[in-house]
């Protein structure tokens, strides 16, 4: 029998929901005041914290942190009669899986629960990435919400048969929600199967979608991010293996002189090898892709770890500019290069009639992977 921890500082409220779990098979432990509520979980653990938010002795997300101190499974579901995005965003952040609002229909409470003890929640997937977790939902044609929190707001993209159909963020729905989900910089999500969708606002095939999504997203940030907010996007004409990116002065047509980016001849790189068995996956990754004409990696000190380091004039001069966050540079020939700078080496791929659209879908995973393989290199 699960036991149940409500707390709430109406009374009446507390009698009604105990009864109400009581008939249904819970144990359920009511209390009106936060403090001895945690008292209880220290001496007499639950497996369910239904708690309201605003109380006067001690907040709900104060007692999240205090439940999650002494269990951290417990599963949390906050009530609240004055809700808003942001106080929704604070409690998932604090370890809820659900956030209802007063009054509520009493048999929902019921379900909530009942999903609790099949598992139907799994809190927030911490290791994969939101367009991760839409893909495996396709491939298994789940029926799913994904929940997202961030410092921007709450949001919602819903599945029905592994196909997106429903975005919601803050009073955004359809395709506009979905590509402001798509571009928000860090948050955390939780996924909960089974859930059908409140309503219909998106009927695009779910590999289209993707494609017209980062495409939107492409066409509004262009370049190559990097760190002091700036963005800049790079155009080169001629050989790309023949320069490094470097400032000239140049003066306008006034006279004032201004920034520009042209290429020099460089030095080639100093070569530190990575240990065989993770350079050896490496090529696997690279042999195994058609598309995939050129692999390179380097440390923040623009030293090469893998490859030829034909593109290692294009690095050192990216780097020495500002560290690169993640972007891509189009050059001739249908080529793209797609770099990446994370946990101090950077990842460059050369790509073949890849779009940059394309590219951020498949191509992400890729360098997830080798990320991950570069991570065991620093332990």
């Amino acid at each position: 029998m699960k036991r149940v921890l409500i707390v709430d500082d109406e009374e009446d409220i507390l009698l009604g929901l105990s009864r109400y779990l009581k008939r249904h098979g819970y144990d359920v432990i009511t209390e009106t005041s936060p403090r001895r509520a945690i008292e209880v979980l220290s001496t007499e653990p639950a497996d369910i914290l239904i708690t309201d938010i605003k109380m006067d002795e001690l907040s709900g997300l104060d007692l999240i942190e205090e439940a999650k101190k002494r269990n951290k499974d417990i599963r949390v579901i906050v009530m609240t009669a004055r809700g808003s995005d942001e106080l929704e965003r604070l409690a998932i952040e604090k370890g809820a899986v659900e956030y209802i609002e007063k009054p509520f229909d009493i048999d929902y409470l019921l379900q909530l629960l009942r999903k609790l003890e099949k598992g139907g929640f799994r809190g927030v997937v911490k290791e994969l990435s939101i367009t991760d977790m839409l893909n495996i939902l396709n491939v298994e044609k789940a029926n799913a919400v994904i929940n997202i929190s961030s410092a921007a707001g709450i949001g919602r993209i819903y599945m029905q048969d592994g196909e997106i159909v429903h975005a919601r963020f803050g009073d955004i729905e359809g395709l506009d929600a979905l590509k402001v989900i798509f571009s928000l910089e860090g948050g955390t999500f939780s996924v909960e199967k089974g859930v059908k969708p409140p309503k219909k606002t998106i009927d695009i095939p779910f590999s289209n979608l993707m494609l017209e999504i980062f495409a939107q997203i492409d066409e509004e940030s262009s370049g190559l991010s990097m760190e002091g907010g700036g963005e800049e996007s790079y155009e080169f004409t001629g050989s790309i293996f023949e320069g490094i990116i470097q400032e000239e002065e140049e003066t306008d047509s006034e006279g004032e002189s201004i920034g520009k980016f042209v290429a020099e001849k460089a030095e080639g790189p100093r070569v530190k090898p990575l240990p065989e068995p993770i350079a050896d996956i490496i090529g696997e990754i690279l042999a195994s892709d058609d598309r995939m004409e050129v692999l390179e990696i380097y440390d923040a000190d623009a030293n090469l770890l893998y490859g030829l380091g034909l593109y290692y004039p294009l690095v050192n001069g990216l780097l020495s500019v500002g560290k690169i966050v993640s972007g891509y540079i189009e050059l001739e020939d249908n080529r793209l290069l797609y770099v990446e700078f994370k946990g101090g080496f950077l990842v460059l791929m050369a790509l073949v009639n890849v779009s940059i659209s394309l590219a951020r879908v498949e191509y992400s995973r890729v360098l997830k992977r080798i990320f991950e393989l570069l991570s065991k290199e620093v332990e």
